[in-house]
């Protein structure tokens, strides 16, 4: 959560997010049902990343497994 408000204040971080893996740190996140919350935050911080850097994340993220998690979490993620 703590890495979405900061994409919210300094935008311009979401391209030092994408170059140190971050991309790969959330998609292992959303596949973890541990924690729901983190899931659910993982997808938020994909969903704000691709506003920037949509090409970024069909390149580094698993898409399929993204979009077969939709169902699991509410409808304004």
């Amino acid at each position: 959560m703590c890495l979405n408000n900061l994409m919210d204040i300094f935008p311009n971080c979401c391209s030092t997010i994408i170059n140190n893996n971050g991309i790969q740190a959330f998609s292992s996140r959303i596949q973890s049902f541990d924690f729901i919350d983190l899931a659910e935050s993982g997808i938020k911080a994909l969903e704000r990343l691709s506003v920037e850097q949509s090409r970024s994340i069909l390149e580094q993220a698993n898409l399929e497994m993204i979009l077969n998690m939709m169902d699991f979490f509410e409808m304004g993620t």
